[in-house]
């Protein structure tokens, strides 16, 4: 049940509010975002303090009926772990599945250029980090149009009408290339193609390393985080696993990162960060861990309980599916086995961004 808008995170008390009549049930609310601290790309942006002092009382209410919080940095977990007294936090980051990539078929890139991928939604509100980006590869073009000729940022996913002007103004359209949404596989085969992977992160979530950032590192491409400083950025390059563009400094910054590139000086994977520990293998062990933990005193210790997510990725408009055939059909198969296994208890999350769509 994720999602950066008030009614999928106004979903998780509904669920959690069921724990008195289902006591041996353990609720369990899994969280990938701040719910009302996010002060710029989601609904609470716009909220008025009264309804923000509203949804505050339930957000504190959801995590005491909680059996458990899950959350996927240790920073949205100390968030949360602030509204209640409890040990009932767990961090389990995001990751990537190492059969997505397993069978790709790749070409090599013979643009002879060095390619950025951003791999996702580019959301609102961040002028001041797209803007000093674009006018940094603006004055590359004009002062150093030979290093601006070996560079290509590729946008895949929703890319804002906003900042398709910002394109227009730096007269950089020749480096920036917008390739809308794309089917899994392509996309995963852009970004094996790659030099860089981008992370581009607002002041709010300049902590966040989010699915693609693991999808990166996973295929051992190097991550260039465009954003303020913060302990993203500090985690990449203590690492060894990219670099960061200061907003700030981007013209001299994305010059040196043009530089070192062509002197391989960041070529070489030569990092010991362990990757495996992000695979869906070592992530799923992590969360039957959380599922499979004993009830707390005055709770059950023998009941078993299946852990279900309905993304709203399943279906996004006419372009991806129906949903008869991507939520309803589905359903039906696995509500089928739960009956010939005599399966009696399980959750439920079911995200409705696609009703928006």
């Amino acid at each position: 049940m994720r999602n950066r808008n008030r009614g999928p995170f106004r979903l998780t008390n509904y669920v959690v509010s069921l724990n008195k009549k289902f006591p041996n049930v353990k609720f369990i609310a899994d969280f990938r975002d701040l719910w009302t601290e996010d002060s710029e790309i989601t609904f609470f942006s716009v909220m008025s303090e009264k309804r923000k002092r509203i949804e505050k009382r339930i957000e504190k209410e959801t995590i005491l009926k909680s059996n458990k919080v899950i959350a996927t940095m240790d920073s949205i977990a100390d968030y949360f772990s602030a509204l209640s007294i409890q040990n009932k936090f767990t961090t389990i980051s995001n990751g990537y599945d190492p059969d997505d990539f397993n069978s790709l078929n790749i070409e090599k890139d013979n643009s002879g250029k060095i390619i950025f991928v951003y791999a996702g939604t580019l959301y609102i509100n961040l002028q001041y980090i797209i803007t000093p980006l674009f006018k940094a590869i603006g004055e590359l073009k004009r002062n150093e149009p030979e290093l601006y000729n070996k560079i290509e940022f590729r946008f895949i996913g929703k890319f804002p009408d906003e900042y398709k002007k910002y394109i227009t103004e730096n007269n950089i359209s020749e480096a920036i290339k917008i390739l809308n949404f794309l089917p899994l596989k392509e996309t995963l085969t852009k970004i094996k193609q790659a030099n860089y992977g981008v992370l581009i992160l607002n002041d709010v979530y300049n902590f966040n390393l989010s699915t693609k950032f693991f999808e990166y590192i996973s295929q051992k491409k190097k991550v260039v985080v465009v954003s303020s400083e913060g302990s993203a950025s500090k985690f990449i390059q203590e690492n060894k696993l990219g670099v960061w563009l200061n907003p700030q400094t981007s013209y001299t910054d994305l010059i040196k990162l043009i530089k070192d590139t062509e002197n391989e000086t960041l070529k070489q994977w030569d990092s010991t960060f362990d990757i495996e520990q992000f695979s869906v293998n070592n992530l799923t062990d992590k969360l039957i861990n959380v599922i499979e933990e004993p009830f707390t005193k005055g709770e059950s210790l023998y009941t078993r309980n299946l852990l279900f997510t309905f993304d709203y990725e399943l279906f996004l408009g006419k372009r991806s599916g129906t949903v008869e055939n991507c939520i309803l059909k589905p359903t039906d198969k696995i509500l089928e086995l739960f009956s010939k296994y005599k399966v009696t208890k399980a959750i439920f999350f079911v995200d409705t961004t696609y009703l928006k769509n």
